[in-house]
């Protein structure tokens, strides 16, 4: 049994190096076959739950814009500004994470059950709620008011 499993571990640590050769020779001397792969793992990454609950807004909010392409242009600004914004803070979060004593992991991971049992409807708090639109389209440019809605729609 131990030397199954020794042969599965070896045969799969194979795998992993020649696809790791296999994509490093690829990134050295990219072709047409890596960019359409690059693509392809793109719009795969781009198919999450957190990017399709966007999916609605931005389809009523293109909607509803008539043909000024300026608007639609800073509202998919606003979008892409937030969701790179989100992975900078979570992969530096990332980080400090994992050099933090365990007492603080431990207090994340009771942050976590209690919003999922709000979720759940088993401890039932209020939250704050989104933002109010009206009052950003007063206080931003009339050109940045689509690239602040849809950076506050994201994020929330």
């Amino acid at each position: 049994m131990n030397l199954v499993i020794t042969s599965i571990n070896l045969v799969i640590s194979e795998l992993a190096q020649k696809g790791n050769m296999l994509m490093q020779h690829g990134l050295d001397h990219p072709g047409p076959l890596t960019v359409f792969l690059i693509f392809s793992a793109g719009l795969l990454t781009s198919l999450g739950p957190c990017s399709l609950s966007l999916l609605p807004v931005t389809i009523a909010y293109i909607g509803g814009t008539k043909t000024n392409k300026l608007k639609l242009i800073s509202f998919s600004g606003g979008i892409i500004f937030s969701l790179v914004t989100l992975g900078a803070l979570s992969g530096f979060l990332g980080k400090i994470y994992g050099q933090i004593p365990s007492y603080y992991t431990s207090i994340v991971a009771l942050i976590a059950i209690v919003m999922g049992l709000n979720l759940l409807g088993v401890l039932k708090f209020q939250l704050p709620n989104g933002p109010n639109l009206k009052s950003i389209e007063n206080k931003v440019p009339s050109f940045l008011t689509p690239f602040a809605i849809a950076f506050l729609i994201d994020l929330t």
